[in-house]
């Protein structure tokens, strides 16, 4: 499921806040790890020590627990427009002044858009949402992010 826009009140200064869905986070490991482990199983098919069911037992096994791992560790992340900042949570906390973002760029990795904050000391943060993986909203959501921090530049 897409993240939407959330709107919060906070007195006179409005929050928005996106999140990732679940689909967003764990489709893409799910998918690498399958497709890995289906070409793996396919190319020793093909010699003369072909993978054992149990061997591909464990590869799926692997497959559905690191896709677990990766649900439970990007289950946190968002990103908060607010009056003063973009604030990234996740594995990491990070609040950027809106006055501290030199550019915003959308980057397409593996056919999937993301959006890079480059800040004005240097560096590059790439936000893990939104994203355009399973998200009808993301342009929206990218025209949105782009209008605060004009805004509050």
């Amino acid at each position: 499921m897409p993240s939407r826009p959330a709107p919060v009140d906070h007195g006179e200064h409005e929050t928005i806040t996106y999140k990732s869905g679940t689909l967003q986070s764990v489709l893409p490991v799910l998918l690498g790890l399958l497709g890995g482990t289906a070409l793996l199983y396919a190319g020793l098919a093909l010699t003369s020590d072909p993978m054992r069911s149990d061997t591909l037992r464990q590869c799926l096994s692997g497959a559905l627990t690191a896709t677990v791992v990766v649900a439970v560790l990007r289950r946190n992340d968002e990103v908060a427009l607010a009056e003063d900042a973009l604030v990234v949570r996740g594995t990491r906390h990070r609040r950027i002044p809106w006055t501290g973002i030199e550019r915003l760029e959308v980057r397409r990795i593996l056919g999937v858009r993301q959006i890079a904050v480059h800040t004005t000391d240097g560096r590059r943060a790439m936000l893990h949402t939104p994203m355009s993986f399973v998200d009808k909203e993301f342009d929206l959501k990218v025209e949105i992010l782009t209008q605060w921090w004009q805004a509050r530049r």
